[in-house]
C-alpha cells in the first residue's frame, strides 16, 4: 500500500501495526468483504475539481434545485462588494488551538495566540508575493492605506506628494485626506475615465517629490485596472 500524504504514520510504524494485529498488508483488514461487492476497475466519475470550481459547481447545483436564498450564483460588483475566493480550510486553520491564549496582557489583541497568527500571516504573505516584509493587525483598508502611505513618505526620504486614483473608495480616500491634514502632506486626486484609473493624467502628474500613486484592484466602480499600463 503506497503511504498517503494524509497519514501521519511512516511506514515502519504502519508495518509494526499490521503485525501487532496479526495481518500481513492493509488490505487483509477488508479479506471479509465479499468479493462481488468489490470494485475491479476505478469508480466512474469526473476528474477532481479545484475548490473555487467545485464550489461554483455545487452553486450551479443549488440554484438549479431552487436553493437561491441559501446559495446566490452572483456578486454585485464596486464599492467593496466584490466575490472573494477563501479557501475552506482558513475557518479551520482559524480554529487551531495554539492560536488561541488565555494570557491577555493590556488589551485583548495582542494575546499570544493573536501574536502567533500574525507572524505566520505575514510570513506566507510576504513569501506568495515575494515582498521583503508584510503586515497584519490593521483595523481596516482605511487605516491600512494611511499607514501604506506613511510607509511609502518614510522609504523616499520624506516625500509628502501623494497622487490618488478617483477609483479609490472616496471614504478610504477621506481617511487618508484626514491623515494628510494633519501631517501636513499633500493629496492630488486623479480623476478617473470610463470607470478606471486615468493612466495618462498619472503620468502627467508624477514627478520627482512625489511619495507614491494609490490606485485599487478592483476598484470603486467594480472595474479591474490594468496596473501593468500605470508608469
Amino acid at each position: 500500500m503506497d503511504q498517503h500524504p494524509y497519514l501521519p504514520q511512516t511506514p515502519a510504524q504502519i508495518a509494526e501495526m499490521l503485525a501487532a494485529i496479526g495481518v500481513r498488508t492493509v488490505e487483509d483488514l477488508f479479506s471479509d468483504i465479499p468479493g462481488r461487492l468489490l470494485l475491479t476497475r476505478p469508480p466512474e466519475i469526473p476528474p477532481a475539481l479545484s475548490e473555487s470550481d467545485l464550489q461554483a459547481e455545487l452553486g450551479e447545483i443549488a440554484m438549479a434545485e431552487g436553493a437561491e436564498s441559501a446559495l446566490r450564483a452572483g456578486f454585485p460588483l464596486g464599492g467593496g462588494w466584490e466575490p472573494h475566493a477563501r479557501s475552506v480550510l482558513v475557518d479551520r486553520l482559524a480554529k487551531l488551538p495554539e492560536f488561541y491564549s488565555a494570557y491577555t496582557p493590556y488589551q485583548a489583541e495582542a494575546s499570544q495566540g493573536i501574536l502567533q497568527a500574525f507572524h505566520e500571516f505575514q510570513t506566507m504573505i510576504a513569501r506568495l508575493f515575494g515582498c521583503d516584509i508584510a503586515n497584519a493587525s490593521l483595523y481596516d483598508g482605511a487605516t491600512a492605506l494611511a499607514e501604506a502611505a506613511f510607509m511609502a513618505s518614510d522609504l523616499t526620504r520624506g516625500r509628502t506628494r501623494f497622487l490618488v486614483s478617483e477609483t479609490v473608495s472616496p471614504q478610504h480616500r477621506a481617511v487618508l485626506k484626514t491623515y494628510f491634514d494633519a501631517a501636513d502632506c499633500e493629496l492630488v486626486t486623479l480623476p478617473h475615465r470610463l470607470g478606471a484609473t486615468d493612466w495618462d493624467r498619472a503620468k502627467d502628474a508624477l514627478d520627482d517629490e512625489t511619495a507614491a500613486l494609490i490606485a485599487a484592484n478592483p476598484n470603486h466602480f467594480g472595474v479591474l485596472d490594468d496596473l501593468r499600463a500605470g508608469p
